[in-house]
């Protein structure tokens, strides 16, 4: 019994002895990490354009919290798939690039608190391009800036028809040339509230497959160029055209793509107030689907040439018996392809001999030749047309 009244007596002292120095002891915090330093992924001396780093499917980490996690100092060639997560910043030393090719892909997916930062060093070294030649590229809250200085004079260049790109919540600024190019007509793209401000040219350039996928909610003003900028080419599925801030060019770089054309089974439509200029040698055809041209009273559509004068470019061409419309719109200074002696006159809408048209509401004006011109088979129903300044008349039927 004296045994256990001695160990009991003692653990209570133990006990309370304790407490008393743990009462006594100051509480300790969490040290603060010290930032690492940025990982260089290449530098401008590498040997090759393939970095040792992407020898396989690769995460890069935002290791350092508080800095720049990497530096790029070459022209990075990728050939694997690559994600960044949110909150990784890169900075790309000067005339450095980044092209993801054969085999590889890019998956860039921020959050609002987290962006992935790709920038010049410094926030002021003049880079290259982030160009994608294959693969089914992902771009989300990443904010990209200080690009578009190679030849390829863009941010983001899409520079083959492997190469898909979703393109959501990101922030494209001071560049030297386009914001977002996509070459390629057979590219998919997905493009939904981004930012594309302070380039020195326009802030998308796209070919006309890919303008329906141009949203509203996206911010593109602030640019050099305040106009998105479309290559005329085949148009493969049924497509919206919405009203933007800022109006659509089309443009031509070769000499065989000249419509913004329907080839097949489908409907273009263009949204009430929405404006399209076109450049020389431009125009708008429809081969074998429908053309929806329909505005309204307080929001109509304008197609018009660049600049003033006749005969700017080619004209709305209709060249199937379709159910066409072009209601509440202006149309301004076409009628530059042929002539008047043709089978269809030259004129801002031309119909031709199996064309179908009903045309409402509208302002022909300013063209070379003819306001409206029909074959005499074709199918024409016009009311309510106002002409002015058109070469050699109104409405020729030949």
């Amino acid at each position: 019994m004296l045994n256990y009244r001695f160990f009991v007596i003692t653990f209570i002292g133990s006990y309370l002895i304790f407490l008393s120095s743990s009462c006594d002891k100051e509480p300790t915090s969490t040290p603060t990490p010290t930032p690492s330093s940025p990982i260089e992924i290449c530098t401008s001396s590498s040997d090759s354009e393939t970095s040792d780093y992407f020898n396989s499917n690769t995460t890069l980490k935002n290791h350092n919290t508080s800095g720049v996690d990497y530096i790029i100092g070459c022209g990075l060639t990728i050939n694997k798939n690559i994600t960044i997560e949110p909150g990784v910043t890169i900075w790309m030393e000067r005339d450095a690039y980044i092209v993801v090719d054969d085999g590889g892909q890019i998956n860039a997916s921020g959050t609002t608190s987290e962006p992935i930062i790709i920038e010049g060093k410094n926030q002021t070294e003049e880079w290259y391009v982030l160009e994608l030649r294959k693969g089914d590229n992902v771009l989300e809250y990443v904010n990209i800036k200080n690009a578009g200085y190679g030849t390829e004079k863009s941010t983001v260049y899409v520079a083959h028809s492997d190469a898909n790109l979703t393109m959501r919540n990101c922030n494209l600024s001071k560049g030297a040339g386009y914001g977002l190019w996509v070459q390629w007509k057979a590219t998919t793209l997905s493009f939904s509230n981004n930012t594309i401000t302070s380039h020195q040219k326009a802030p998308i350039y796209v070919t006309a497959n890919q303008v329906s996928s141009i949203d509203k909610a996206s911010n593109l003003t602030g640019n050099t160029e305040n106009f998105v900028q479309v290559a005329v080419s085949a148009i493969t599925s049924s497509a919206l055209w919405n009203k933007l801030v800022l109006d659509y060019r089309a443009v031509s770089t070769d000499p065989q793509a000249i419509w913004i054309e329907l080839d097949a089974l489908n409907t273009l439509t263009i949204e009430a107030g929405a404006t399209i200029e076109f450049s020389n040698e431009t125009g708008i055809r429809a081969n074998k689907g429908v053309l929806k041209i329909d505005g309204t009273t307080s929001a109509p559509i304008h197609f018009k040439g660049i600049g003033s004068g006749t005969g700017l470019w080619r004209g709305v061409y209709i060249d199937n018996a379709q159910q066409h419309s072009i209601s509440h719109t202006t149309i301004d200074g076409a009628g530059g392809w042929g002539t008047d002696n043709d089978p269809t006159p030259a004129a801002n809408v031309m119909v031709e001999f199996d064309g179908s048209l009903t045309i409402s509401n509208c302002t022909l004006k300013n063209s070379k030749y003819c306001g409206l011109s029909s074959h005499k088979d074709a199918v024409v129903s016009e009311s309510n047309i106002t002409y002015s300044g058109n070469g050699t008349g109104e409405y020729c039927k030949n």
